[in-house]
């Protein structure tokens, strides 16, 4: 996953450095999104449970999820101990110092394919997905991404994944074969490529209007429906906390996994994947 992800970021203009208005700005919309979120029930119950807690952020990139949550829950009056893991090691060392910054203290990082279960040591309270990830990964991929999560959570443990509803953009308003993209210093076309209907995913192409340079992207469109369903497969009860922005979107919250399948139950690739697209 590591290089094309990689190459995708660097010409796509997601808004993720802290450094930069746009990153700042979504730092400072991710504590207000975690002071809400705190006061779920799940969350305010293993809150007061614990003086210290344990968080990792998968697909963390430059760590403003994992890092406005550790933020909230210390103005909370709690200890934190946070670790990041991304295919990009550029991101994580930007999240090393950004850590520093806010926190007061390096979070520990680790470049890694959570494809891959390398990351599987350790028991976390709260396993954080930020920025709408899961488009990166087809349901065959979240399935193994969720039986490992299960692996490495505590009994009363919480998963927090930031996630909008894409069905409601490309039904009512319509897939777009070219579509202009932008941030505050990058401006792209994306451009539809080709379809994979075992696999469910959309490859586009991002060009590069200043430079000239392009590279592929693939997209699975999730519903939220579907995903949360998914997500029940795998811990006891699931919540949403809506954003107020009238756009489908907030934070999926799944309380105590059911620890009954493990990612060693989904190493095998079926064989329906293995066919030509």
């Amino acid at each position: 996953m590591g290089a094309w992800i990689e190459e995708m970021y660097r010409l796509y203009p997601w808004p993720e450095d802290p450094s930069r208005d746009e990153g700042k700005r979504r730092y400072y919309e991710a504590l207000n999104k975690f002071k809400v979120a705190v006061k779920h029930e799940w969350m305010n119950k293993l809150i007061n449970s614990k003086k210290h807690l344990k968080i990792i952020e998968l697909c963390s990139g430059t760590g403003i999820g994992g890092i406005a949550l550790s933020k909230i829950l210390i103005e909370n009056g709690k200890s934190v101990e946070l670790k990041m893991l991304d295919a990009r090691r550029e991101a994580l060392e930007k999240a090393l110092d950004f850590s520093l910054k806010e926190l007061g203290f390096k979070a520990q990082i680790q470049v890694v394919d959570i494809l891959k279960p390398d990351y599987l040591e350790g028991k976390y309270d709260i396993v954080l997905m930020y920025g709408f990830s899961s488009s990166h990964f087809n349901p065959w991929e979240m399935i193994k991404i969720l039986s490992s999560i299960q692996e490495i959570i505590v009994e009363d443990g919480i998963l927090l994944m930031e996630e909008g509803d894409r069905i409601q953009g490309v039904f009512l308003r319509g897939y777009q074969q070219i579509l202009p993209e932008y941030s505050e210093n990058k401006t792209v076309l994306t451009i539809h490529k080709d379809y994979n209907a075992l696999k469910g995913e959309f490859y586009r192409i991002i060009f590069d209007l200043k430079s000239g340079e392009r590279s592929e992207m693939k997209v699975y469109f999730w519903g939220l429906a579907e995903l949360m369903s998914m997500v029940w497969i795998f811990f006891k009860d699931v919540d949403f906390i809506p954003y107020q922005d009238g756009n489908y979107r907030g934070i999926i919250i799944a309380y105590k996994p059911r620890g009954k399948l493990t990612h060693l139950d989904f190493s095998q690739t079926p064989k329906v994947l293995y066919k030509e697209h």
